[in-house]
């Protein structure tokens, strides 16, 4: 199994800062496969491609599905 990955304290950083699949991932304690599955089922929003083999979230999007859940 991998190693999980735990992104920085994201509470330092901005609502423009972009994260991987990893990454959010990491911060949510959760397997990358379920981050895409939350994308399909309208948990988290889609997030926004950047280049033809990247793709990231904008924390502010994040922290704002965050705030629609609770």
């Amino acid at each position: 199994m991998a190693k999980r990955y735990i992104p920085e304290n994201l509470d330092t950083l901005p609502d423009s800062a972009k994260l991987s699949a990893r990454e959010v991932a990491g911060w949510k304690g959760v397997s990358i496969n379920t981050v895409w599955r939350w994308v399909r089922g309208g948990v988290i929003p889609a997030p926004h491609k950047i280049g033809p083999n990247c793709t990231r979230w904008t924390l502010g999007d994040l922290r704002a599905a965050d705030k629609r859940a609770a």
